[in-house]
């Protein structure tokens, strides 16, 4: 898949941005890539909660993956899951969305004991970003363009608003109130999250599918044209930029008053946060589109290219590396020092972070 992609990008143009992503999505004509979903992993309490291709939730046991739970029981006319579960902050509500291109995308809400429904919504648009709680709503992007904000309990609507372009990645809220995401229509937003208003937007070099971050006063993403971006949160006004080696599809990663970036090129680089110079690079094998995971010194990369790297914080050199098999696109997760992933043909793996092995592996029931 990579080949391909490296191919296409090597001679791409602004306006061809839409059918590269659409490929990632919806096949490149073989079965190994028909829409199937890659839902990233949620841990809360010992449990791994994941969704499937043909639409299911699934919990299963942290320690051995063992299965616990699914829903629905009928797999008929479901659709894939993009994004990794969302649980409330006091754990008994469960969120997720749906991607169908012809039918919409729906937003279930769920009681994580029972998995029964409180209530679904479904959207004229599909649902690949993960939701977001944060002032008592819950926001929902959707590939229709539109940033939905409803009431967790009910579902009802409180605002809409309204971007130049399809919406992918999951929104970022600051402190102060304000939502921010960016389109595939290479614009930036601040919202106001109580009344969904906008507060500004900034015109970049490039779509954003990876998810803001947010650290004090500052915004940080990266854009599909090889830049990296930090706003002030309140204007909108540019801090600094920097051009890297590819695109930026991975959301970036903050640890330690360090920004770390990860490239479809597969270069890890290690920023300055106040001026976006490199303290190091790294090379790993793949194209990084899953986000990488920070531990207490490690760094975990996981690459198009079905490849675990783990690096040092400090100084990027490498302490082991694992061979997944397949492409890994979504969200990991860690328990400790048990890393646990998922990879594009629905297997999971939990691998100690220490040692670089695998602890268990099963296939996703799909």
């Amino acid at each position: 898949m990579i080949q391909f992609l490296k191919r296409i990008i090597k001679y791409i143009t602004s306006t061809t941005v839409l059918v590269v992503l659409a490929l990632l999505l919806t096949g490149c004509g073989t079965n190994r890539f028909e829409p199937h979903g890659w839902s990233g992993i949620t841990l809360d309490n010992n449990k791994i909660f994941i969704g499937s291709g043909d639409g299911q939730l699934i919990i299963l046991g942290a320690e051995g993956g063992n299965l616990i739970q699914t829903h629905p029981q009928n797999k008929e006319n479901l659709h894939p899951i993009y994004s990794a579960p969302l649980l409330s902050n006091n754990g008994k509500t469960i969120f997720y969305g749906t991607y169908s291109k012809n039918d919409g995308g729906t937003i279930y809400s769920l009681q994580s004991g029972t998995l029964s429904p409180n209530w679904t919504k479904t959207f004229p648009g599909s649902i690949v970003g993960q939701p977001v709680l944060g002032n008592n709503l819950l926001i929902v992007s959707s590939s229709d363009g539109k940033l939905y904000a409803m009431e967790p309990e009910t579902g009802t609507p409180k605002w809409v608003f309204q971007s130049d372009g399809k919406l992918w990645s999951s929104a970022a809220l600051s402190e102060e109130n304000s939502v921010f995401i960016g389109s595939l229509n290479k614009k930036f937003y601040a919202i106001n999250l109580e009344n969904g208003a906008k507060l500004w937007e900034f015109e970049t070099d490039g779509a954003i599918v990876g998810t803001p971050l947010v650290n004090d006063s500052t915004v940080y993403f990266g854009t599909l044209n090889k830049t990296i971006h930090a706003l002030d949160t309140k204007t909108g006004s540019e801090k600094w930029s920097r051009i890297g080696d590819h695109w930026y599809w991975a959301p970036l990663s903050l640890d330690n008053n360090v920004l770390y970036a990860g490239s479809m090129g597969g270069t890890v680089s290690a920023l300055n946060l106040n001026t976006g110079l490199p303290l190091w690079e790294a090379n790993v094998n793949g194209a990084i589109l899953a986000p990488m995971l920070t531990l207490e010194s490690l760094i975990v990369i996981a690459t198009d290219e079905g490849q675990v790297t783990v690096l040092r914080k400090d100084s990027g050199l490498q302490t082991w590396d694992f061979p997944a098999g397949d492409s890994i696109r979504a969200k990991m997760a860690n328990q400790g020092s048990r890393i646990y992933l998922i990879t594009t043909e629905g297997e999971i793996k939990s691998l100690d972070a220490e040692r670089g092995t695998s602890l268990w592996s099963r296939q996703r029931e799909d």
